[in-house]
């Protein structure tokens, strides 16, 4: 007879079922299947864990019956009867009832489900509110810098984190209602033996329930409770609540568990750990969100060039974003550290140091872009001129954001003029636009300021695309400009208009509040219509 069938022999002298059987020993009823057709054989604590629950020695299982029964048979009646009562004394002898060493109760109640489940939930909820603030902040620089995409994914990625969060706390109320429905005021009784814990209800739905020590894979003790996970696929939890254990009895436990499980942190180390993680958390987390919050202040490079007085020139552009791109890279790779060695959560840090580094990249390359189209529509031959007639310093750092060729007449009471070239000047480096407005200003220049007598400077009117796109930069086109300069080009002389002759002019209006120039070349002829 092998060991399956041994079992089996006496699982059905004991009168239990296989059902029976496997929730005594802790085990599948699948796995008992197996051992009892002899496909696998339980290891040694099974062994024994299935002779304890037969009331048989573990030396029943591992011999042979046929050959005991054979050798009664060769016996006097005495002997037979000797023979047979010490095979029963055998037999009973595990039966021998064995003494708990302690004992402990926990009734199951709302504010147990809150002290267990309650504090990780709101730690939850307090990270999702931090990434929420963050998505929202970046979807709103996004939106205002027209980078739409990044502000729709963020806007994505905010919704989802709200969806998420109503479903986890969905879940919460619904596994709360479940566990009280479940749970609410049971009580339960645990025996404490050398080997396991033995746990009985007051409640007659839930039958008597064995837990090995060895099967503890964590135990994690607090002030009021020790909280064991048993069982790695099933995660059973566990709880005893040490108030209902005395000294004595507590010491005893809290050795049983140490002894099996490895995983284990007592109440003062619990507290500690906790202490010392929440400094590290702390330090990780301060540490990160500020690499962020750099990175972002960084994207803010015209509010940064306007408090320190930087240039707003490409180079310093690309310097600022390369700065700025170097403040995610390490949240990202810090944010992978800690979580790989500390083990600190750092996937919201890792996401907004990547959409962070991805704006920073995306606002590095719309500047060079921009730099490389608007560079090239300066007409810097023109500017030249300027430069050599009107001894104005112009500088040479300048974007022409603005730029129609569309020839349009004006027509007023002396005169048509014919407008040929409309540009929009914006000047980067504060150094050239000091010596610009110098010369400008100076009173021996020939620039005229907007409150002297001049018939022409009502051609200078900013069309509704050009004052979008003014707008759109932080530029002021509520008011008329401050300074006029007329040049002639065909004589290179600054002179007042001449309407005879059909000369091609050039007229500047600079802004001075707002440091940006208006160019216009046309010529004008007399209104013959006029009487």
């Amino acid at each position: 007879m092998n060991l399956g069938e041994r079992i089996k022999t006496y699982r059905e002298k004991a009168d239990i079922s296989i059902e029976d059987l496997a929730k005594q020993i802790n085990d599948t009823i699948e796995n008992v299947n197996k051992y009892e057709n002899n496909e696998v054989e339980p290891t040694l604590d099974k062994k024994l864990a299935i002779a304890i629950a037969l009331g048989v020695g573990l030396d029943d299982l591992s011999y042979n019956i046929e050959k005991t029964n054979k050798k009664h048979t060769y016996t006097s009646t005495d002997e037979h009867v000797e023979e047979n009562q010490k095979e029963e004394s055998e037999v009973k002898e595990p039966e021998i009832i064995e003494i708990p060493f302690a004992n402990s109760t926990i009734t199951f109640t709302e504010a147990l489900f809150n002290k267990i489940f309650k504090k990780d939930y709101n730690r939850y909820y307090f990270q999702f509110f931090i990434s929420l603030l963050g998505y929202i902040f970046v979807a709103i620089y996004a939106f205002l810098y027209n980078m739409d995409i990044i502000g729709y994914l963020c806007s994505i990625f905010g919704v989802y984190s709200i969806v998420k969060a109503i479903i986890m706390l969905a879940r919460f109320k619904k596994g709360k209602k479940e566990w009280l429905t479940q749970f609410d005021h049971v009580q339960k009784t645990y025996q404490y033996f050398n080997e396991y814990i033995l746990i009985r209800s007051n409640d007659e739905r839930y039958p008597e329930v064995r837990f090995y020590y060895r099967d503890i894979f964590r135990a994690i003790e607090s002030e009021d409770l020790i909280i064991c996970i048993i069982n790695g696929e099933q995660k059973v939890i566990l709880t005893i609540d040490k108030s209902t254990l005395d000294s004595e009895g507590l010491i005893k436990v809290r050795t049983a568990i140490q002894n099996n499980c490895f995983n284990y942190l007592n109440a003062t180390q619990t507290i500690s750990q906790d202490k010392t993680q929440i400094k590290k958390n702390k330090a990780l987390d301060i540490c990160l969100w500020i690499l962020v919050g750099l990175s972002a202040l960084s994207l803010f490079y015209g509010a940064i060039f306007n408090l320190t007085g930087f240039d707003n020139t490409i180079v310093n552009q690309v310097i600022v974003y390369i700065l700025a791109m170097i403040f995610p890279i390490l949240s990202i790779i810090m944010g992978i550290v800690a979580k790989k060695k500390f083990h600190f959560p750092s996937k919201k840090n890792i996401i907004v140091g990547i959409i962070l580094l991805v704006i920073c990249a995306f606002n590095l390359m719309t500047s060079l872009v921009s730099h490389m189209i608007l560079v090239s529509n300066n007409n810097y031959p023109l500017v030249e001129t300027i430069k050599k007639n009107t001894n104005t310093l112009m500088p040479n750092d300048f974007y022409t954001i603005y730029s129609e060729n569309k020839k349009t007449n004006i027509e007023e009471d002396e005169a048509i003029y014919y407008i040929e070239t409309y540009q929009i000047w914006i000047f980067n480096q504060k150094k050239e636009i000091e010596a610009l407005e110098e010369t400008i200003k100076n009173p021996n220049s020939k620039w005229k300021k907007r409150n002297e007598e001049m018939s022409y400077k009502n051609i200078v009117s900013i069309n509704e695309n050009a004052k979008t796109i003014l707008m759109d930069l932080g530029y002021d086109t509520s008011k008329t400009a401050d300074y006029y300069l007329l040049l002639n080009l065909n004589t290179n002389q600054l002179d007042e208009l001449n309407y005879q002759s059909g000369d091609k002019y050039l007229l500047l209006a600079y802004y001075d509040s707002s440091n940006y120039m208006i160019a216009i070349e046309f010529t004008c002829l007399p209104n013959n219509k006029v009487e």
